[in-house]
């Protein structure tokens, strides 16, 4: 009996975050009943897990300055060639994709790769480098794709700002403090790291659930264009993520420029499309975050295979 409940604890363990994405949208009415009641529970869930992911950070390492700006150009060609690739199909869906890549990359990111053993030095500088990357370029370019000149492009700028650096800077700041003024509470907050697994999983079920709840409520959801999605950016995620870990040579810079360039900052996304793009569109970053999850619970169950 002992042997069958460490092989569910074990499978429940590898298979988290996929678990959490059939939850999510499975359970979609209540999630997006508490995302609309509790505003402010994703920003808490998001500064506790950064704050614990970068509990272990050990020293920025600037020397791999080149790599951030290499990767960048990659994200930058990579999505705009994608664009002007799909657009004689399907316009939404190519400024959708695009939009996906060139977006910054997921707050979680760091904890992703500190569960997979990666560089988390490189993770979190690229995160902050890339954020100020993307809060430039992204207003130019939704003019251009999404088609309206009339986006206020500095207040656009600092909007995204706001949803990206600030999110990351505060909980980096906070952990670099504590552990400056309490050097002892290093140990202490790195025995509890663990958690940052689970409660991005938490976090993941809710943006599911949300955004699943958004979709089903439309008068006439597109299942077309969704499937046509998640299929695209199933393939666009797998390609970045192991293109990202075959130039990142060593295994542990492979491993934080493979998610650097895949799994991507989908609610601001989300928000961008909704706000500044056809609305349509949003569902592009909808269908990347099963993508990226999905390809990233096999990622971490392979990893703990092999340990």
């Amino acid at each position: 009996m002992s042997a069958f409940f460490h092989r569910v604890e074990r499978f429940i363990k590898d298979w988290t975050l996929l678990i959490a994405i059939i939850l999510g949208a499975g359970f979609h009415k209540f999630f997006g009943y508490i995302e609309d009641r509790f505003d402010l529970l994703m920003p808490t869930l998001i500064f506790i897990m950064l704050f614990l992911s970068f509990s272990k950070l050990e020293g920025f390492e600037g020397k791999k300055a080149w790599w951030h700006v290499l990767v960048v150009l990659i994200q930058i060609a990579v999505g705009t060639s994608l664009y002007f690739l799909i657009l004689p199909y399907d316009a939404v869906l190519a400024a959708g994709i695009s939009l996906c890549v060139l977006v910054s990359p997921a707050t979680s990111s760091p904890v992703v790769v500190n569960l997979m053993k990666g560089n988390i030095e490189f993770s979190t500088e690229f995160l902050l480098l890339d954020s100020v990357v993307a809060a430039i370029i992204l207003p130019f370019w939704m003019a251009y794709a999404g088609g309206d000149p009339s986006i206020d492009i500095v207040e656009t700028i600092q909007d995204i700002a706001q949803h990206t650096l600030v999110v990351v800077l505060v909980p980096l700041f906070a952990a670099l403090l504590i552990r400056k003024a309490i050097p002892k509470s290093k140990e202490v907050v790195k025995r509890f790291s663990f958690l940052s697994y689970y409660l991005w999983a938490v976090a993941l079920m809710i943006l599911m659930g949300t955004s699943t709840d958004m979709f089903l409520s439309q008068p006439d959801p597109d299942y077309k264009f969704a499937i046509e999605s998640l299929l695209l950016t199933t393939v666009v995620c797998f390609i970045l993520i192991m293109g990202g870990k075959f130039l990142g040579g060593d295994r542990l810079t492979g491993i934080a420029a493979g998610q650097a360039l895949g799994q991507k900052n989908t609610v601001l996304a989300v928000w961008l499309a909704s706000g500044f793009m056809n609305p349509l569109s949003a569902l592009v970053p909808t269908m990347w975050i099963v993508s990226q999850n999905i390809i990233n619970s096999v990622q971490l169950w392979n990893a703990n295979r092999k340990n």
